[in-house]
């Protein structure tokens, strides 16, 4: 079966979006909204600027026609763009070399420390979205397992 070039990275490219643990299941900074989204610029000035349209052609060409673009800045990498996306309701990284013709989902890692500089970067993208378990009315609920237990399930049903 032939595949086309673009149709293969998108489907790579959703899949590592979506394997467990790329992503947090924990919300984004209130009042993120794609009009909030200030143009980049480098440090130096060197590299030229990604805009918000230039990363939505891009993403438009990854076939996520959908995908708003929450914010662009230089990574710690030089030469290396951080895109911050939401598509599908799921808030994510992508960087992009200088050059604009390169793009990198995944994470990055700053070795010697061991810091997911990605995964600290979509926690505070997703910062809003966490529920405040304590608040939840449980006084009805049906507990199953010790009660003091120091992890516990919440599952939600639809009785209806």
């Amino acid at each position: 079966m032939e595949h086309s070039k673009g149709g293969v990275f998108a489907l790579a490219l959703a899949l590592l979006f979506c394997l467990p643990g790329c992503h947090s299941a924990s919300p984004g900074p209130a009042g993120l909204s794609g009009k909030e989204v200030i143009p980049a610029r480098s440090e130096t000035g060197a590299e030229p600027p990604l805009s918000e349209s230039e990363m939505i052609a891009i993403l438009q060409q990854l076939h996520m026609p959908e995908a708003r673009v929450l914010g662009i800045r230089m990574s710690p990498v030089k030469g290396l763009w951080e895109a911050d996306v939401e598509n599908k309701r799921q808030r994510f990284v992508v960087y992009v070399d200088a050059s604009k013709k390169y793009v990198m989902p995944g994470h990055l890692i700053e070795y010697a420390s061991r810091k997911d500089i990605t995964k600290e970067r979509i926690d505070e993208l997703n910062r809003d979205r966490k529920v405040d378990v304590s608040r939840l009315p449980l006084q009805d609920a049906l507990i199953v397992g010790t009660t003091g237990a120091p992890i516990r399930i919440i599952v939600f049903t639809d009785p209806g």
